[in-house]
């Protein structure tokens, strides 16, 4: 969190944001000179709806491809209007839509004749939408999912261009465009002050809020780190550095700081904690590192885990502002532009009143961590971090549910990285173990095979082999015990039990004909 941004009331006399207060004043006289669905989602006054689901596989039909678009569709201001797409689709990945209330119909389009456009005899898939206009609808709608076969065209024509597919890699697993490196542009300031003033056209370039630093490994504990206000995934370099990356993964929740908190949260949960859209091996913990506001989207969207769920989660926040921010009161009186999270941290909000209403399970640890070095020179009113007062940082109902508290000398932004705080931040991460027995674990860790693989295998069977060869010889020559009933059905075709019906048996079988002397 930037000390000029969030102190807030610094902020109501900056070049940005004068310079985005205009620009939604912009969008609010086109709205009513030339009313669009597309300009509307823009209006940070007027709520949207966060739309996600899943595009199924193609079942018994030709594998696609070309990459994928979705379009939503809408005629409630302008006939046929297309409010908001995402690129590069896959099957089997996931996608998000950012809309206002209305009716869409929802297509799914593919340059499949190679033009470079997409067009109406190149639907793969359609459904229609209804996002009702009520403020106390949930405004994060999740498993909207649109299976491909066989699709009646659209009845209005359609001319759009193909988004060709980046060069950077891609995930099997994840959604498009989701691997980076924290040097990406991405992450950069201005990346994370549109988050700030304009969420729509953030989420427009981001595409997707969650991001990673390499392919899925299912075997190592992910670590979500989630920023605070005007943040970015960048800010936890210094303690992503020092992960272990043998053991553990990093994620990253980039999201639009600007945006509803209850709707962040919403996401945040839908994502990370709901089990729908990534499905945890049984037993594997998650962490979560939050610094400042990112503490408070967590803390909510761990009020929406379901009843009894018994997922191991450390939670541990930095700084966090669990009591509300006194500014951001100030600024919802005072500005020209009220932000939807400034307005949820007012200490008087809805937000913060109800953010610590369901106790934590005893499954969840909350490692609580705050700071408390002022750098003014000039020091008025109450303690602080320089930006957060402390009496916040350290609220009654957040010490109340913390499994422990710790302070450290350091400013708002310094306690990222603070020698001390990180390697209390580190040792609290590293004591999480993956559920899998020491064994297995030994051989995973190893990876895969560097030898010349043999031609026309699928990706998930080049993955398997590069990076859980020793894994997969392991359990074929019975050094492992199988551990669930996919390495038993895999152990089974290795030896000849049975047919080899599976990518990981399919690729094993090849791989150990061509270099039998690996496979032993």
């Amino acid at each position: 969190m930037k000390r000029l941004c969030a102190t807030l009331l610094p902020l109501l006399a900056s070049c940005t944001f004068l310079q985005n207060a205009a620009l939604q004043a912009e969008y609010e006289r086109l709205q009513t000179a030339e009313p669009s669905m597309r300009n509307l989602k823009h209006l940070v006054a007027r709520e949207t709806y966060l739309v996600h689901g899943r595009v199924s596989a193609l079942e018994g039909g030709p594998a696609l491809t070309q990459p994928m678009s979705l379009v939503a569709f809408s005629s409630r201001l302008r006939a046929h209007e297309a409010v908001d797409a995402m690129h590069h689709l896959a099957p089997g990945t996931h996608y998000g839509l950012n809309l206002p209330p209305g009716d869409y119909e929802l297509v799914l389009l593919s340059d499949l004749d190679g033009d470079g456009r997409l067009g109406t005899h190149e639907a793969l898939a359609r459904r229609q939408l209804q996002l009702p206009d009520a403020a106390s609808a949930q405004k994060v709608i999740g498993q909207v999912d649109l299976p491909i076969g066989p699709t009646q065209p659209p009845e209005w024509p359609i001319d759009l261009k193909a988004e060709p597919l980046p060069t950077r890699p891609q995930s099997l697993f994840y959604p498009p465009n989701t691997l980076r490196t924290l040097s990406d542009p991405l992450f950069d300031p201005a990346m994370s002050a549109l988050g700030l003033y304009q969420p729509a056209a953030f989420i427009e370039k981001a595409g997707t809020l969650f991001y990673a630093l390499e392919e899925d490994f299912g075997h190592k504990i992910p670590v979500v780190f989630v920023h605070g206000i005007q943040g970015s995934a960048r800010e936890f370099e210094g303690l992503v550095q020092q992960l272990d990356r043998r053991r553990f993964k990093p994620w990253f929740f980039h999201y639009p700081s600007g945006a509803s908190l209850n709707q962040m949260a919403q996401l945040f949960h839908d994502i990370f904690l709901s089990g729908r859209l990534i499905p945890p091996p049984e037993g594997m913990p998650l962490v979560i590192v939050a610094h400042s506001m990112g503490g408070l989207v967590v803390r909510e969207a761990l009020n929406l885990r379901a009843a009894g769920e018994q997922r191991p989660i450390g939670f541990i926040s930095l700084a966090s502002p669990f009591g509300g921010h006194p500014a951001a009161a100030a600024g919802e009186r005072n500005g020209l532009l009220v932000l939807p999270s400034w307005r949820d941290l007012s200490p008087a909000s809805r937000f913060i009143a109800g953010l610590h209403r369901t106790p934590l399970p005893e499954a969840v640890s909350h490692h609580l961590l705050y700071a408390f070095a002022n750098p003014d020179a000039l020091k008025l009113g109450e303690n602080s971090d320089g930006v957060v007062p402390l009496s916040s940082q350290l609220s009654a109902n957040a010490q109340r549910q913390a499994r422990q508290q710790r302070g450290f000398n350091t400013t708002h932004t310094g306690i990222l990285q603070d020698p001390q705080a990180q390697a209390h931040v580190l040792a609290l991460i590293h004591q999480h173990w993956s559920p899998v027995p020491a064994a297995h674990q030994a051989l995973l860790e190893r990876g895969g095979f560097e030898e010349e693989l043999p031609e026309g295998l699928s990706g998930l069977q080049r993955y398997l082999l590069r990076h859980y060869g020793h894994y997969l010889r392991g359990l074929a020559s019975g050094q492992l015990t199988p551990l669930n009933r996919y390495d038993a059905e895999f152990v089974a075709a290795a030896q000849g039990q049975r047919g080899a019906t599976s990518e990981g048996a399919q690729a094993w079988l090849r791989f150990a004909a061509r270099y039998p002397e690996l496979a032993r």
